[in-house]
């Protein structure tokens, strides 16, 4: 039975890390979009 956990955890933790990183990219290229975004539109 903890086996199984053990086995699912060690698979699911490093899916989660991945969702973190895509995520916090995709956030990152956001943000960068909207500033570039910001100082076209304000010259």
């Amino acid at each position: 039975m903890f086996e199984n956990i053990i086995k699912l955890a060690s698979f699911i933790k490093p899916a989660l890390l991945m969702i973190n990183v895509w995520t916090g990219i995709s956030l990152w290229e956001r943000g960068y979009i909207s500033i570039l975004h910001y100082f076209t539109t304000n010259e």
